[in-house]
This record gives structure tokens, sequence and C-alpha cells, in this order.
């Protein structure tokens, strides 16, 4: 397989100049690999990449069974940005939650005719579960979340602004709901209603408190959150938990 890529590139690379002109003007040839890590994540879904250079934007498509590619560009910078997505992808939908989305950027600088760029993916969205005390009737309540970050600028991997409202579906005392990075300064309320009057009985600005916590929604990979609330008396406690090393935060509020 390595000595049909170098032959391919071989020949690829004499079509396009010759060996005795100036070839600064000539095209790089960049091969884009798949790391270990989204390798193991592409094993269902192709990542899809959009790569950017002086001439404009080309599409590509990664998977386990294909995970590098040549692909011509020109010298200078090129941006590589790369997604994998279970559901349409970067934006949410009203009453939707996130996708179970993973993505990077990578911006570098091409001099050779020659290049090689492994790519990682981060994981884009945190998954906030809902643990409520036993024995109490959840049917006569209803919680809703509502939040102003509604999908993912994948450009600048920041927050999209929008309308965010999601009605959690409480099975076995459980709930969960996917999060897309949240601005810092954004409110994201836990509000529970009377299931039957439609009456608001408290709201909870959940990110606030998972800030006091230590949560990070700038971090390169997004950490999952644990929430239990007691609701006689009311009373929340978050635990921020580590997708990656298990390590654990718990703040009592």
């Amino acid at each position: 397989m390595k000595n049909e890529a170098a032959l391919l590139f071989s020949v690829l690379l004499l079509a396009g100049c010759s060996v005795k002109e100036d070839r600064s003007a000539c095209p790089a040839f960049l091969n884009l690999s798949l790391s270990n890590r989204a390798l193991m994540l592409a094993r269902d879904l192709p990542v899809k990449l959009l790569v950017s250079d002086a001439k404009g934007e080309d599409t590509l498509e990664l998977d386990a069974s294909n995970p590098s590619i040549w692909h011509e560009v020109e010298k200078g910078m090129v941006t590589v940005e790369s997604l994998l997505s279970n559901g349409a992808g970067t934006s949410i939908a009203w009453g939707a939650q996130s996708d179970s989305l993973w993505a990077s950027v990578d911006k570098f600088y091409i001099e050779e005719e020659q290049a090689h760029r492994q790519l990682s993916l981060h994981k884009r969205f945190a998954t906030i579960w809902f643990i409520f005390d036993k024995g109490i009737p959840l049917d006569d309540y209803s919680f809703l979340i509502q939040g102003y970050v509604a999908g993912t600028d994948l450009t600048k991997m920041s927050p999209m602004t929008g309308d965010f409202r999601y009605l959690l579906a409480v099975r076995e005392e459980t709930a969960s709901v996917r999060l897309p990075p949240q601005k810092n300064d954004s409110p994201l309320i836990l509000r529970c209603n009377d299931a039957s009057t439609g009456k608001r009985l408290w709201d909870w600005d959940l990110s606030k408190e998972l800030l006091q916590a230590g949560y990070d929604w700038e971090a390169e990979d997004l950490k999952d959150a644990k929430v239990y609330i007691h609701l006689a008396p009311l009373s929340f406690s978050v635990i921020i938990g580590g997708w990656r090393d298990g390590g654990e935060i718990c703040e009592i509020i």
C-alpha cells in the first residue's frame, strides 16, 4: 500500500510540474490520515473533512476502511475542518438536543511539495445526567432545559447563539441531555413545572452551578456531569466526571 501511494504521488507530481521549471508555483500533495482515536470513532460513521486553501474548498471523507487520503492543495495556509456526528451536525433544532459531535480544526502552512497531517477529533458535547430521588411521583412534574446556545461554530470551535429548549424524558428516576459547548456568561436553566397546570414551581441555573463546581466549557474535550436532585426538601449536588480519566469533582448546592 505504501509503495502504491508513493507511486501515485510521483505520477501526480510529474504531471503537475516539470523538474526543470520553477516549482514555487507548483501545488503540494497533502496526505491526511486519522489518529488512533479518530480511527476508533470512525468505525461506524465517516469523518467529513472540509479542506480550504488559496484556491477554494474541497470536501472529503475518511473512515475505518479508508483512513488516509492524498489531496492536492495550493502551497501556503491550509485549513482542515474535521467532523464526525451522529445527526445533523453543528446546529441544534428547537426542542432537540446536541448531536454526539466530535470535531477539530487544523491550520498549518505548507511550503514543501509533500506534507502529512494526522487528524484527531475532540469531544464537543457534554452529557448531563439528572438523577432524582426514588419514591417521588415524578409524573407530577415536567423538567425543561432552556439556554441560549444552539450549536457549535466549527470554524472557531465556539458556541453558536440560539434558542435551546429541551424537555427531559424521565425514566426510572433518570434523565439526560446532550449540550453543546456553552458560554460562561450564558444562563442554562433547569425549569420545573407542574405537569397538570403548567405552573412554574422553580428555576435553577445549571450553568452557574457547573462553573462553580469547576466545569470548563473551553476544554478541548468536554466532560460529562451528573446532577442529583432532591425534591423534598429541594437541593442539588453536581458531580463532574472525567470521561477520559475518570476524575470527579462534587459540589453540594
